[in-house]
């Protein structure tokens, strides 16, 4: 991606740990399973989650969908900016400045990464009773479907199905392509969608989670092409062949680890196609015969039910879980001790911490760093 700002890196751009985060037992229902029961598994273990504000989701965002580095702006000013995945203009947030506001003055659009409108059923929706709107279900505002997006690309991308496009596409930011399908995709759609490709495996993977959670919705809508009334397989052929292969040249990035860990902090759920890179293989793709096993996936920490978690390489930070409070103690000496919460906000900053010393925090994502450490830690308190 093209970065025309100054940009000053953040600690986080330096974890590369490929540990998943999520706790321990939170997957036990998926254990022993394979195929259809394996996703009716991994539906069951993620689809209980806070069902977030439609509106004030980019307050969100400023947690779960910003680049790690900052920009400057027109003022010398340090700023966060939205990573939104469907253009490369720089869209920041201005110190103090709350989510909604960035947004509203960015002209940004919020994004169903699914469309609505394949799952709204026309005929049963009655604007005076939301039981009855298709539109208000949990997938409505679930941060798992729902992206940032910049204004164009979401309009010229519009609800047309993901696919690759043919040369000379309709709308081409360089990031989003929006055109005639290659032949074998769209199944007789007239334009697909296509994402850059550093983003392809994002895409299916949100895919195959809305699959496997919202596998019971009304779809509908003449452009759904990919997914079907049928809790197995949900996704039709095409789309099963297509995601996989896009999952499979565009493996889980750093960018997703963060966005599962952050997304769990703002409401209370994972993604389990991120934090198992090969579960859709068990489901739909070349593994499907064989029986998954959560202990026998690659790269897996998990921790104790409520527990905290922290991404270190050496010893010198302790995570603890108390009756009431949970936090972190030292081990060793500790010069420069700072936490900054996922924000980028200092919470707490030490100039000296000795062995023993014990620091709580709230429920939420951190980056440790010592300036006698070269090494950020991640910690996640839950």
């Amino acid at each position: 991606m093209r970065r025309s700002a100054l940009a000053i890196s953040m600690a986080i751009c330096s974890l590369s740990q490929g540990w998943a985060d999520f706790k321990e037992n939170y997957y036990d229902l998926m254990d022993g399973k394979s195929r259809e029961a394996l996703k009716e598994a991994a539906g069951e273990c993620v689809s209980e989650h806070l069902r977030l504000e439609y509106k004030k989701l980019p307050n969100s965002w400023v947690n779960t969908d910003v680049y790690p580095d900052l920009y400057e702006n027109f003022r010398g000013e340090m700023c966060k900016r939205f990573w939104e995945m469907y253009s490369d203009s720089i869209y920041l947030i201005f110190p103090g400045q709350a989510g909604t506001a960035a947004f509203s003055i960015n002209k940004m659009q919020r994004e169903h990464v699914v469309p609505k409108s394949w799952w709204k059923d026309y005929s049963k929706t009655d604007p005076t009773n939301k039981e009855y709107n298709i539109e208000y279900t949990p997938a409505y505002s679930d941060l798992w479907n729902l992206l940032p997006s910049d204004g164009k690309a979401n309009n010229a991308k519009s609800n047309w199905p993901l696919g690759e496009t043919m040369e000379n596409p309709k709308f081409n930011n360089e990031v989003t392509k929006v055109g005639v399908p290659k032949e074998g995709l769209g199944d007789g759609v007239g334009f697909v969608f296509e994402p850059a490709d550093e983003y392809k495996g994002d895409f299916a993977r949100i895919y195959f989670y809305v699959a496997t959670v919202y596998a019971d919705l009304p779809w509908t809508d003449d452009r759904n092409t990919m997914y079907e009334r049928t809790a197995w397989p949900t996704l039709r052929p095409w789309a099963v062949e297509m995601l996989l292969d896009w999952s499979r040249r565009d493996p889980v990035s750093e960018k997703e680890r963060n966005r599962n860990d952050a997304v769990e902090v703002e409401q209370g759920n994972r993604n389990p196609y991120v934090d198992f890179p090969e579960l859709a293989e068990f489901i739909w793709g070349v593994r499907s015969e064989q029986t998954f096993y959560v202990a026998e996936q690659p790269g897996l920490e998990p921790t104790g039910p409520g527990d905290t978690s922290v991404d270190f390489i050496e010893s010198d930070i302790k995570a603890f879980a108390g009756p009431t409070d949970d936090g972190f103690s030292i081990l060793t000496d500790v010069v420069g001790l700072r936490v900054v919460d996922i924000s980028g906000k200092t919470v707490l900053f030490e100039s000296e911490a000795r062995p023993g010393d014990s620091f709580l925090l709230p429920p939420g994502l951190y980056i440790i760093t010592a300036s006698s450490h070269p090494a950020p830690v991640k910690l996640i308190i839950r």
